[in-house]
């Protein structure tokens, strides 16, 4: 049996083990009280981001979806064609008759920066400087043929687009779509583009 002394040890003993446990048991649950909030927060943060992000995409997604091509040529004997847009002929293909200008313009740009810019190799005198955004580039007072053209976007037009455009020439018919800045029709053969093609694709 213990004697009052040792009863007294054994008291206090128990009671410091109680309060250990207790003091660990209240360590536990605060950890994972802090582990589950730590969590939240990381996921809370994570789904704003994503938030964030997507309603980041959606806003530029709606200002690409409203970015428009559209174009017109100069047809001799005729002057200047209705405007065209997004792969639409411009020009004829049945009648012989030479494109001698073109003029291409990009709509609802926004805060879009960059420009679309192009130009033409015609008869005689062969490769004009570039024009842009809605400008001619040809002739419209000589009876000059267009044989070939370029065109080219910069900013951040060339950013989210490429520009791709084909040509209907003389002897040939339609040539397969080139883009980017790349030469539509021909040099040094002396023929004749009758219609164009141009359309803006989207990059994924």
């Amino acid at each position: 049996m213990l004697n009052n002394k040792g009863f007294a040890i054994s008291t206090i003993l128990y009671s410091l083990l109680m309060m250990a446990t207790l003091i660990l048991f209240l360590l536990v649950g605060t950890l994972s009280f802090e582990r589950r909030t730590t969590t939240n927060l990381a996921n809370d943060i994570k789904d704003e981001l994503n938030s964030f992000v997507n309603d980041d995409d959606n806003h530029m997604n709606a200002i690409l979806s409203n970015v428009k091509l559209n174009y017109q040529v100069y047809i001799s004997g005729t002057g200047w064609d209705d405007p065209k847009t997004d792969g639409e002929t411009a020009g004829t293909t049945s009648q012989s008759r030479p494109i001698q200008a073109m003029k291409v313009a990009i709509e609802n740009q926004s805060s879009l920066s960059g420009d679309i810019e192009y130009r033409a190799h015609m008869q005689t005198y062969g490769w004009q400087n570039y024009v842009k955004n809605g400008n001619t580039a040809g002739l419209i007072n000589e009876e000059k043929r267009l044989e070939a053209f370029e065109i080219r976007l910069t900013g951040d037009l060339a950013n989210y687009f490429d520009i791709e455009y084909r040509a209907h020439v003389q002897n040939i018919g339609w040539q397969s779509y080139v883009k980017n800045g790349t030469t539509a029709g021909t040099i040094g053969k002396s023929y004749r583009i009758e219609a164009i093609q141009i359309r803006l694709v989207r990059k994924k």
